[in-house]
């Protein structure tokens, strides 16, 4: 069989893609890749070169549609220019799955991941003109267009968080029309929410995703020793974070001709979200 991924969950970041990917991948015709995020072609200029081992991280079978999760296909303008191309090199026919959210609520969830990795170390009102990976990843429309622009409208599905999470039927039976699946091979446990901020199983927290050799050796000698040492789990939060209102405005003024334009596109009203 030819390998050809069919299917990416491209963002947006502290979306519900997680969740999502989880989801997708308790259906008989969907296989996600492992891990969820591979980051390849965002980081591979020459994507051809190394495509075998790439298609390593999926189980193929005939028949079923093959996804990964990368949110970082969609952080531009901090990822490699030429994403999208590679992409569509790669499959002309792939389609995307893209989930929004209220800015306001994706900004504070993103803050947090940033914070309690011990990526940024500023208050979250600080991180608003500190951080401008978290308002450029927060422009839909800036992320969505060059997908659209290559691939067609068509092949973008686009939904918002709040309805995947609280009207998880209709959203299974509009993706599954999307992709061409059963709707009803979806079992019970779709209903699962995976990685919330607060509430949820929280995970070991390391700021070292990719660790140093040195401290990889160290794992190897010695595993507590690694886990004291990147242990940040002390920086995680017993309840969210709010952003004052000083802030909010910024927000607004930065995003507000973005959504306009997302508006347009979607045929769609986010007036809720700028409240």
């Amino acid at each position: 069989m030819e390998k050809r991924v069919g299917l990416m969950i491209i963002g947006s970041q502290k979306c519900g893609t997680t969740t999502l990917f989880d989801v997708l991948n308790t259906h008989p015709l969907l296989q996600g890749s492992s891990p969820k995020e591979l980051v390849y072609f965002c980081s591979n200029p020459r994507w051809q070169d190394n495509i075998g081992e790439y298609h390593s991280h999926f189980e193929w079978a005939p028949g079923k549609i093959h996804f990964e999760g990368s949110v970082s296909y969609t952080n531009f303008p901090e990822i490699y220019s030429g994403t999208v191309k590679s992409l569509y090199e790669y499959n002309p026919d792939l389609k995307f799955i893209y989930l929004i959210r209220d800015p306001f609520e994706r900004i504070v969830s993103a803050y947090m991941h940033l914070y309690a990795r011990g990526f940024i170390d500023c208050t979250l009102e600080e991180s608003i003109l500190g951080s401008p990976k978290l308002i450029n990843t927060t422009r839909y429309y800036m992320q969505l267009i060059p997908y659209i622009d290559a691939f067609g409208e068509e092949s973008i599905f686009i939904e918002e968080f709040n309805t995947f999470i609280n009207d998880r039927k209709s959203f299974l039976e509009n993706v599954s029309a999307f992709l061409g699946v059963d709707y009803r091979c979806f079992p019970e446990t779709a209903s699962i929410h995976t990685n919330k901020s607060i509430g949820g199983v929280q995970k070991r927290l390391s700021k070292y995703d990719q660790p140093s050799l040195s401290l990889r050796l160290l794992k190897k000698v010695s595993r507590n020793a690694f886990n004291k040492l990147t242990d940040n789990s002390a920086r995680s939060f017993g309840k969210r974070p709010e952003l004052d209102e000083t802030a909010r405005e910024v927000v607004r003024r930065l995003l507000e001709l973005d959504i306009k334009r997302l508006e347009e596109l979607t045929k769609r009203k986010f007036d809720h979200w700028m409240t």
